[in-house]
């Protein structure tokens, strides 16, 4: 686990992968928290002040005291050294929602369609869908559980594979509920995106998701490990 301290030193000395969670938060000063891999604990409340862990008990304090180990935050500099991380030839991985983060934080050219959608027209959670796949990838496999996911555009300017993509026409469906499957045709699901000497994986959608993991713990696991021989994708 990262936590703020470890971003002060150069992330490429000790890490080739940094794997950012769906369901976390990233503690960034002057922010909100957002998806990333700081985790509150399990069974804990969510943090509703100014930085994660706000809201737990905390030593000499009661309920709103910040425990220390949850009071650091991310700076400025300390979002340039991940990113500078990632161009020396580092890789990120991100689970689901996180991917919007990178997207916005590294401008990536890449765009969430589904991002602001209602959900009487976009309805996507707790749904398990098909993808056509790179045949060629080590990463993907063929069916995916996606909750409240992304669904990936490529922009001018991209560079690096659709790992993953919908079919162009009809549904995906393969057990759930979907509303919407005209804005997945023909989109990607998971992308590999080069950034300078690095690159940024995309999986939209939750591979450790509980009940899915012998089907699709293994492209969360090819990712990162594929990652360190070289490429996400050969």
């Amino acid at each position: 686990m990262l936590r703020p301290a470890d971003f002060k030193a150069p992330l490429g000395d000790k890490l080739d992968v940094v794997i950012l969670a769906d369901d976390a938060r990233l503690p960034i000063e002057g922010t909100a928290s957002s998806p990333s891999t700081l985790r509150e604990p399990q069974g804990r409340p969510e943090s509703d002040g100014a930085a994660t862990g706000a809201g737990q008990v905390g030593r000499g304090g009661g309920r709103g005291a910040i425990r220390p180990e949850y009071a650091d935050r991310l700076s400025a500099a300390d979002l340039a050294s991940l990113e500078q991380f990632i161009r020396g030839g580092g890789t990120l991985v991100c689970l689901n929602t996180a991917s919007n983060f990178a997207i916005q934080q590294f401008k990536l050219p890449v765009k969430n369609i589904v991002a602001g959608l209602p959900s009487d027209d976009f309805f996507l959670h707790g749904t398990i869908v098909g993808v056509t796949i790179d045949q060629h990838s080590e990463i993907m496999l063929a069916a995916i559980f996606a909750d409240n996911s992304p669904v990936f555009e490529t922009l001018a300017g991209f560079k690096g594979r659709v790992l993953a993509k919908y079919q162009d026409s009809g549904s995906p469906l393969l057990s759930g509920y979907l509303i919407g499957e005209k804005y997945m045709n023909g989109k990607a699901a998971a992308l590999d995106v080069d950034l300078d000497a690095g690159h940024v994986v995309l999986l939209g959608f939750r591979p450790e998701w509980r009940g899915q993991p012998f089907g699709t713990f293994k492209v969360l696991f090819n990712a990162a490990i594929s990652a360190v021989a070289g490429r996400a994708v050969p």
